[in-house]
């Protein structure tokens, strides 16, 4: 069974290669980059769409109520 953090990385690894050669910003050649890490993380899992992994992976999650 793979560890669910090695997973996610692997997922990712092979995500941003395709990502990073058609993210598209107007001042340079394509590239991840110049963007903002939420807008990263928006173009990575918008790629991983259809992995199994992508049903799990939930985006701005509140905090844990301390107690």
């Amino acid at each position: 069974m793979t560890e669910p953090l090695i997973e996610l990385a692997t997922a990712f690894a092979s995500a941003i290669p395709d990502v990073d050669s058609v993210a598209e910003h107007e001042r340079w050649q394509p590239d991840i980059g110049p963007f903002e890490e939420e807008t990263q993380i928006e173009m990575i899992l918008d790629a991983l769409e259809g992995h199994p992994l992508r049903r799990t992976i939930e985006t701005e999650v509140p905090y844990l109520n301390k107690k």
